[in-house]
């Protein structure tokens, strides 16, 4: 079942994506996004579900958007099963440009709204390929960020429907969000909300980070506990799902036209990639255990 995430397969989609311009929920080029992760979904041999809900930005009255969820399920149906997210939107506006022009333009988004689907992606392939133990549900949903203005427009609207969808969230063992994932040079720390929700989550999955930067002479993963992160983990931590969020907070190119793919780099790519990877076997290992007659790892 072991096989090797790779980096440069999920950097050329990042390129791929970013080939389609921006991809904002409503968008045309978002539907072809879409249009393509289903393709390869399905190529996979995995299930595709959508779910449609209605986007509204205070800040722009009367832009209703219809913002589509796209599920797609690999391995067992049945049982308790893990979550992989990640959003595919883009952001309309890059407000975090200096010069005001340049803060009314939207962003490409290779970082944030690539990176994410691609790892996802590379994930789904190598589960098609392997003999998982226990279902994998990968989520990309629409609308994390149609924000116009900060100050009023509410984010993370895909997952919120997301979580609002399920009826039972019991049914998921635990949940992994994937978001900004792609620089050379990138940290990540546990989120505070993680941390105090789902510390066994994070105890796990920081335990194959350490084991893989020893081989991989990498010090990608942090343990301290730095940030307070809204993003499409905390409605799931809502609904008690165990929950945690992947993201480089320190990305300089967050929110600014510079968020292309050239700034990506496939071995960043690779050590997260890699590490979700291992992360699964571990969870398809217990699980095929506890089957056995030994137990599984809690969240």
């Amino acid at each position: 079942m072991g096989s090797t995430f790779d980096g440069q397969r999920a950097w050329e989609d990042i390129d791929r994506f970013c080939a389609l311009g921006p991809r904002m929920c409503g968008s045309k080029e978002l539907g072809l996004l879409r249009e393509m992760i289903a393709q390869r979904i399905h190529d996979l041999g995995g299930e595709i579900r959508l779910e449609r809900f209605s986007v509204e930005p205070p800040s722009l009255q009367g832009d209703r958007q219809e913002g589509i969820n796209l599920i797609a399920s690999l391995g067992p149906r049945d049982g308790e099963r893990l979550l992989l997210a990640t959003h595919f939107d883009t952001r309309p506006r890059a407000e975090e440009e200096t010069l005001l022009e340049r803060q009314q333009m939207p962003i490409l988004g290779a970082n944030d709204g690539a990176s994410g689907v691609a790892v996802l992606l590379e994930i789904g392939r190598l589960l098609s390929r392997s003999a998982p133990t226990i279902g994998v549900d990968l989520a990309f949903f629409d609308a994390e960020e149609y924000v116009f203005d900060p100050e009023t427009d509410p984010l993370v609207l895909g997952s919120i429907h997301f979580a609002s969808q399920i009826s039972n969230p019991e049914v998921y063992q635990a949940a992994v969000v994937v978001d900004i994932v792609g620089r050379s040079g990138q940290i990540l720390s546990p989120d505070i909300d993680s941390w105090y929700l789902s510390r066994s989550l994070v105890q796990e999955l920081w335990d194959v980070a350490d084991r893989l930067a020893e081989s991989m002479q990498a010090t990608w993963f942090d343990r301290e506990v730095r940030y307070e992160v809204l993003d499409d983990h905390i409605p799931l931590l809502s609904v008690g799902i165990p929950s945690l969020c992947l993201i480089d907070v320190d990305d300089p190119r967050w929110h600014t036209l510079d968020d292309r793919p050239e700034h990506c780099h496939p071995q960043a790519l690779a050590e997260v990639g890699q590490v979700l990877w291992e992360w699964l076997l571990v969870r398809m290992r217990a699980r095929a255990g506890s089957e056995s007659g030994s137990e599984s790892p809690t969240s």
